[in-house]
């Protein structure tokens, strides 16, 4: 739901549900919603490994001129997939 209010058309969520990856994709509009995005990305890391998951990879791109965008890649437990 937060995803939605803040970055309304601008992300994806999909995974492989049974190896329990989770993939979240931002793709901001302007420099603000991209430092908002970086938040964000922060937020499901921290909720994964509190999980007892796993962030397997995060990329970034730097915002500039061609936009920019965020993804994490993250690996939840057994027990939450």
């Amino acid at each position: 739901e937060e995803l939605d209010t803040k970055f309304a058309g601008l992300y994806v969520i999909y995974g492989h549900i049974g190896d329990g990856h989770v993939h979240v994709n931002i793709m901001p509009e302007n420099k603000q919603q991209f430092e908002e995005a970086e938040h964000e990305m922060h937020i499901f890391a921290e909720k994964a490994v509190a999980l007892g998951g796993t962030v397997s990879a995060a990329n970034r791109t730097k915002y500039g001129q061609t936009g920019g965008g965020l993804r994490i890649l993250i690996r939840l437990p057994r027990a939450h997939r």
